[in-house]
């Protein structure tokens, strides 16, 4: 069982790090053990600080994952529909897509200042690239059988792409939306830890100046979580949206 072996590596991850804290290699203030983490999260999140931040940093990140996977998505059929759109993203994917977060931070914050703007856009800006070239190439890998057939029934480039392209495409098209969606959490944490107010990002860097470590590592454990509930979550909705193709693969492989 998937949920059980998940457990047995968790287990085994906090037992190794309390051997290591056994050890005495790292002082306990800076390696504190997974008690005094556990401790540090339960204070926090009494408190309402940890909790607050969540709900900020969750919210910040599915609407720049809604906005990244949106144009992505827009950009991608342009280009299936208008191959001169293609040709010209290619250029623009290459240059952009390398770009950290981190980079783009500082001559954003002069143009959109610290409001919800900010995460959007630095998020967007390093999100998008998986969903849209999963999309590409999920698009390029339609079987020319199909497009035949699409036109045959007099499907415009506009119905051929929403109805007989896109389903085939959207098993492909959620491995990129995966990436993401991980993406967008790192950029908003990313970006509220340089030039943010709130959210986890920056009550990370509060409590590392602090030097309240076990707080420090409780919210990074808490980033992984977060990405592990947004990797479930679009695995439900790629569940909900092509399950039928992933069950006509397993069958057709029988």
């Amino acid at each position: 069982m998937p949920w059980l072996q998940r457990l047995v590596a968790l287990l085994f991850v906090v037992a190794v790090w309390q051997f290591v804290v056994n050890l005495q290699v790292i002082p306990d203030r800076y390696l504190p053990p997974p008690s005094g983490v556990v401790f540090a999260f339960a204070q926090m999140v009494l408190s309402g600080e940890l909790v607050d931040a969540e709900l900020l940093t969750l919210g910040r990140a599915f609407l720049a994952l809604i906005a990244s996977v949106s144009l992505a998505m827009l950009l991608a059929g342009l280009g299936v529909i208008f191959k001169p759109v293609r040709e010209a993203m290619r250029g623009i994917a290459e240059l952009l897509r390398p770009i950290p977060p981190a980079a783009v931070v500082p001559l954003a914050v002069f143009v959109l200042g610290t409001n919800l703007k900010l995460y959007l856009f630095v998020a967007c800006l390093v999100a998008v690239w998986p969903t849209y070239l999963s999309a590409v190439s999920a698009f390029e890998g339609v079987s020319d059988v199909l497009r035949q057939t699409g036109r045959s029934f007099g499907c415009s480039r506009l119905s051929l792409l929403l109805f007989v392209m896109l389903p085939q495409a959207l098993p492909e098209i959620f491995v990129g939306i995966r990436l993401s969606a991980a993406i967008s959490l790192i950029a908003i944490v990313v970006t509220e830890m340089l030039a943010g107010q709130s959210g986890l990002g920056n009550l990370i860097f509060r409590m590392a100046f602090a030097i309240r470590v076990p707080e420090v590592y409780a919210i990074t454990l808490l980033c992984g979580i977060n990405g592990i509930l947004f990797s479930q979550l679009i695995l439900l909705l790629r569940h909900m949206a092509s399950g039928w193709h992933l069950k006509f693969l397993v069958e057709s492989a029988a």
